[in-house]
């Protein structure tokens, strides 16, 4: 993130722009918007248009996509679209946020792989998440038999790798893959800015809180304790909510318990810090997995009566845009709620 990828795209599709000649950026629905702006901003000289609204407006514009120099879609679109792409050939087609399409068998991998297009890239900061067939996906969407069918990678590439620690096969795989990857670190590319600073705080929970904590743990131990091998492994979803519950109480009991009668150590610390930083004229963007905790948050927060900006999932992706440039604009300090799925993290 910040490395420049947004500016490079943009400077190519430029300098590669011709008449009757249309580029594709496929990106996630969050930040498609985003794109749209940023398009605007740096190139406004590209006629753009962002696939939205219903599947036949979209039909529309894909009708007459020699129209525009770039066209900008999210890949649940694409998915729905497909038939209307076949027919169409593009100069350059770029994921955006390619780990999107890591899992090759799934829907989303396989359509952005049949469209037509002259030029390929794919962008991300996470080639490989879990997997090293992820960064096989990718290079069958770029250069489709490049690193052989997934079996022949599997079996040349991937089992030798992660199941033997083969140095020679991950030393011929790098060699095949490098010359085709523009890798960028941050200390590279951001000399300018101030490094970054990362503080841990850590808080003791409330009296109650704890002991709510406690008796919640208990209750897992002793679920665990009274199963077997076989009965672990099919109930491993039902532990997670369990581990969940847990990470819930320790953010706030009231994200499980109405009736709840005490406070939360981590509430209290983050009203102090958010108070702290308003206080010396920053800015505050605040991430939460539970949009419930943002509820929690906000509430408390009102009374300070500063600006309040909430995106969670439930907000439209235009409106996201409103917010964002609304925030951006302020020359004060102000608040940014921002559920972690909603902010694309």
């Amino acid at each position: 993130m910040g490395l420049g990828k947004t500016i490079q795209v943009i400077s190519l599709l430029l300098a590669h722009q011709k008449k009757d000649s249309t580029n594709l950026v496929v990106t996630p629905a969050s930040v498609i918007y985003n794109r749209e702006n940023e398009a605007q901003k740096f190139a406004p000289e590209l006629k753009t248009a962002v696939l939205v609204g219903t599947k036949k407006e979209r039909t529309q514009i894909l009708a007459n996509a020699s129209k525009y120099d770039l066209l900008i879609t999210s890949y649940q679109s694409l998915n729905r679209d497909l038939e209307a792409y076949q027919k169409l050939v593009f100069n350059i087609q770029i994921l955006d946020e390619a780990q999107n399409i890591k899992n090759h068998q799934s829907i989303t991998a396989q359509s952005v792989k049949v469209i037509k297009a002259h030029h390929k890239l794919a962008l991300t900061g996470t080639p490989i998440e879990n997997k090293l067939s992820e960064l096989w996906s990718v290079f069958d969407y770029l250069m489709p038999n490049f690193l052989g069918s997934y079996l022949d990678f599997k079996k040349k590439f991937e089992l030798p790798i992660i199941k033997d620690e083969d140095e020679e096969a991950e030393k011929q795989l790098v060699e095949m893959v490098t010359p085709f990857i523009l890798h960028r670190l941050k200390k590279d590319v951001l000399n300018d800015l101030p490094a970054k600073e990362e503080e841990i705080v850590y808080v003791n929970m409330g009296s109650k809180q704890s002991e709510l904590y406690k008796l919640q743990t208990q209750k897992l131990i002793a679920e665990l304790s009274c199963q077997g091998d076989a009965e672990f492994k099919r109930a491993h979803f039902e532990i997670f909510a369990q581990i969940t519950k847990l990470r819930e109480i320790c953010c706030d009991p009231h994200l499980l318990y109405e009736n709840y009668h005490g406070n939360s150590g981590k509430l209290i610390a983050t009203i102090d810090l958010i108070k702290a930083n308003l206080e010396n004229g920053h800015k505050i963007l605040l991430f939460s997995q539970f949009t419930s905790m943002l509820e929690i948050i906000q509430n408390k927060l009102r009374k300070l009566k500063v600006p309040i900006f909430v995106i969670t999932g439930a907000t439209a992706k235009k409106e996201r845009q409103d917010k964002i440039h609304q925030f951006n604009s302020l020359d004060k300090p102000a608040i940014f709620l921002i559920s972690l799925k909603a902010g694309g993290t």
